[in-house]
C-alpha cells in the first residue's frame, strides 16, 4: 500500500514539475525536488533489501543531490550536478554490468552506434562548450557506458525490458540538455529534457526493482 502512495506521489510532484517547466512558473523548488525522493521511497518500500539494493538507493541518492544542484544557477552547481549524476551513473553501470550477458553481435554494434553517437555528439558540441569540455567528455563517456551496460544484461532477467528503455531514455534526456546548455537548443527543451529524464529514472527503477523481487 505504501509502495503505491510513494508511486503516486512521484506521479503527482512529475506532473507538477513539468507543468513549472512548460510554463516557467517559479515553483520547482517545490516540485523538483519530490521526483526521485518519493522514487526512492517507492523502490525502497517494495524491493528486497540485498547489498545490490543498497547501491542502487546510494546512486538514487545521487540522482536526488544532482536534481537540487541543477535548481541553481552558476558554473559550481553545474559542475556539482554534474558530478553527482557522474556517481549515479558509474554505480548504474556496476549493477547493471553485474547481470552482463556478453553476445559478441550484440555487444559490437551497441559499442560501436554508441562510440559513434558520443564521437558524433561531442565533435558537435566542441565549439560550444569551451572551457566544459573535459567534464562534458568525461560525462559523455560516463553516460555512453551505463547506456552499454543496460542493454548487454541478461535479456532473461525481469525487468530487462525496461532497463533497455530506460538508458536510451537517458541518452536522449542528457543530448538535449547539454545541446540546451551549450548549443543553439530547442523549443521547449527544458521540458523534453525533464520528461525524458523522469521515464528515465522511472524505468530504470521499475526495471531494477523487478529484477531485484525475482531473485528472493
Amino acid at each position: 500500500m505504501m509502495a503505491k502512495t510513494f508511486l503516486l506521489l512521484f506521479l503527482l510532484f512529475s506532473i507538477g514539475d513539468l507543468v513549472n517547466v512548460w510554463f516557467d512558473l517559479p515553483y520547482r523548488y517545490l516540485t523538483k525536488p519530490g521526483i526521485i525522493l518519493f522514487l526512492s521511497l517507492y523502490f525502497i518500500s517494495s524491493t528486497p533489501k540485498t547489498r545490490s539494493f543498497k547501491l542502487f538507493v546510494v546512486a538514487l541518492a545521487f540522482a536526488w543531490l544532482g536534481d537540487v544542484f541543477l535548481l541553481f544557477s552558476g558554473a559550481n552547481f553545474f559542475l556539482m550536478g554534474l558530478g553527482s549524476f557522474l556517481l549515479m551513473q558509474i554505480l548504474y553501470s556496476f549493477l547493471f554490468f553485474q547481470d552482463k550477458q556478453i553476445q559478441k553481435k550484440k555487444a559490437l554494434l551497441s559499442i560501436l552506434l554508441l562510440t559513434a553517437f558520443s564521437i558524433g555528439f561531442n565533435s558537435y558540441l566542441w565549439p560550444f562548450v569551451q572551457e566544459m569540455r573535459v567534464p562534458v567528455i568525461i560525462y559523455s563517456m560516463a553516460i555512453t557506458l551505463m547506456a552499454f551496460t543496460g542493454i548487454n544484461r541478461n535479456r532473461s532477467l525481469p525487468g530487462y525490458s525496461y532497463i533497455f528503455i530506460g538508458v536510451i531514455l537517458f541518452v536522449i534526456s542528457d543530448t538535449v540538455l547539454a545541446v540546451n546548455n551549450f548549443g543553439p537548443g530547442f523549443w521547449k527543451g527544458g521540458f523534453v529534457v525533464m520528461l525524458t529524464y523522469i521515464l528515465a529514472q522511472y524505468y530504470i527503477v521499475e526495471g531494477y526493482a523487478r529484477r531485484l523481487r525475482s531473485s528472493v
